[in-house]
């Protein structure tokens, strides 16, 4: 009897001093990955490291990180402890997952900590949703414990909710960086070119008027044509002069209101002819109750215009020829999203930079996305470039709707 019960007591010390050292290994573990994230190593990168650690260093012997896309959908970022076909099934998982969708798991899951959830399923699945710290989801750890006998207590549980959080912040942090950096790259790019087209205009327009008093006073239709000629490409290099201009203008516009399903009527209705001759299919869906979009109804169609373009290039020597374009609701801004089954983006820390086209010689000047970046920073919105995957392109435009529209709505938020 006394010997049993010696045994019993040896047995529970050993478990004890067992679950103390792998409660120091895993807080060893992560205090390692947290001190590289706050030193400013990239997230992205840690990802499959982040698995390793915790599937090494927990109870758990599957752990996924899914990182939230522009879409504000999911991709697997790294994952460690699942087969190739689970792996599979994650990143398939991963991309139909949506924020709204993760919010609601969370709410109709068991919660375990302050921020971990366990799911309403026979496979021991745990969420921990990388929450930033300003409220918007970045991501979420996905951990999976096959044995229910040693399944993570509170404090381990809670280790790992510390680690989510670092987690966000970082992710939120690099993602603010890298916006500012391309603003300011921008901003400096506005600057420039804004000299350069101001100083262009005054001979352009010199040029312009000359060709038309010559074209009018100099004989022979062999002259005439050529004045002609020399008088349309001085327009057409004050359109780009005006282009440039329009991306590098930083004044907020007037008080003003477009109506979105109007304007995207018509400028698919200006382009339904090559869209026919292309075979491009476009297919629209639109929020029927969408509000009036603070921004002039020329500078959305602009805009709308050379986001159709765009995609239609990208199309045009694809075997699915597609576009998509959405619109819905976000409290008070109008996010519009065109997607295309093109080859994607080749680089998309350029594609706002003036000039910089993929495009043959002639075909494009490269300001399209340069003027649609500075049209919407006027109005006080966002314009955001993605690919997806396997192929294929996503922008996002976020305008806010006019001031008379929104004013209600924050009236019934109240």
């Amino acid at each position: 009897m006394v010997l049993t019960l010696l045994e019993d007591k040896s047995r529970i010390i050993e478990q004890s001093s067992a679950r103390e050292h792998a409660e120091n290994l895993l807080l060893q573990r992560l205090s390692h990955i947290t001190s590289r994230l706050l030193a400013g190593k990239d997230p992205a990168a840690l990802c499959k490291e982040v698995a390793v650690a915790v599937t090494d260093a927990s109870s758990f012997n599957k752990a996924a990180l899914l990182l939230a896309t522009e879409e504000r959908s999911f991709h697997l970022a790294g994952a460690n402890g699942f087969s190739i076909n689970e792996t599979d099934g994650l990143e398939e998982r991963a991309r139909v997952l949506t924020i709204e969708q993760l919010k609601k798991l969370c709410d109709s899951a068991t919660k375990l900590g302050s921020n971990s959830y366990r799911m309403p399923d026979p496979q021991k699945e745990v969420l921990i949703p990388l929450i930033s710290w300003r409220g918007s989801y970045v991501g979420c750890l996905f951990l999976s414990c096959e044995n229910s006998a040693t399944f993570p207590d509170v404090s381990e549980m809670v280790k790992l909710e510390v680690l989510a959080s670092d987690l966000a912040v970082t992710i939120e942090n690099t993602r603010l960086h890298h916006q500012l950096v391309r603003a300011e790259k921008l901003a400096a790019l506005g600057q420039l070119v804004a000299g350069v087209a101001h100083e262009l205009n005054n001979p352009l327009t010199g040029i312009i008027g000359y060709s038309e008093l010559l074209a009018e006073e100099v004989q022979g239709e062999k002259v005439v044509k050529r004045l002609q000629k020399l008088g349309h490409e001085a327009h057409r290099m004050k359109r780009i002069v005006d282009g440039l201009l329009r991306f590098a203008r930083q004044n907020n516009p007037a008080t003003r209101a477009a109506d979105l399903d109007a304007a995207l009527r018509d400028v698919i209705q200006l382009r339904e002819f090559h869209l026919r001759k292309l075979n491009i299919t476009v297919e629209t869906h639109l929020d029927p109750k969408l509000p009036p979009i603070a921004i002039g109804e020329d500078e959305l169609k602009q805009v709308l215009l050379n986001l159709l373009n765009n995609s239609m290039d990208a199309v045009e020597d694809s075997a699915q020829r597609s576009i998509q374009i959405r619109a819905t609701r976000q409290q008070n801004t109008v996010v519009i999203q065109f997607e295309d089954s093109g080859p994607g983006f080749s680089d998309l820390n350029r594609a706002f930079d003036p000039f910089f086209t993929t495009k043959p010689v002639g075909k494009g000047t490269g300001l399209g996305l340069s003027i649609c970046y500075g049209i919407a920073q006027e109005c006080g919105g966002e314009i955001v470039l993605s690919n997806k995957h396997p192929y294929g392109a996503s922008v996002v435009l976020e305008l806010p709707v006019s001031l008379a529209a929104a004013q209600p709505a924050a009236a019934l938020s109240v």
